[in-house]
């Protein structure tokens, strides 16, 4: 039994050892990625984007005014549909995209 202890002391120690060494190999490892500085995101926007942008701000505020005033004119009764309008509307965009599934 002795002997036998002696082993399970001897795989213990080499275990708590080995257990040690990648400890410590971890640390460093954790160390060494700490210290690296992290990359950061950039962002380039040219003159034309930001000439868009203005410009679709300002139709947004056209819109939405055109969409309200609409929307009071349909809640007050006065908003009337002009059936042949809209058909051809429709025809319109429908020719413009070309044959179905294209």
């Amino acid at each position: 039994m002795k002997i036998e202890s002696e082993r399970m002391a001897g795989a213990a120690s080499a275990a708590q050892s080995a257990e040690l060494q990648r400890t410590e190999r971890l640390d460093r490892y954790r160390q060494s990625e700490s210290a690296r500085p992290l990359p950061s995101d950039h962002v380039d926007i040219s003159g034309l984007a930001t000439t868009i942008l203005k410009a679709g701000q300002a139709n947004s505020a056209e819109h939405s005014a055109r969409v309200q005033a609409l929307a009071a004119a349909y809640q007050a009764g006065r908003y009337v549909v002009d059936p042949r309008q809209v058909s051809h509307k429709l025809i319109d965009a429908s020719l413009a995209a070309g044959p179905a599934g294209k």
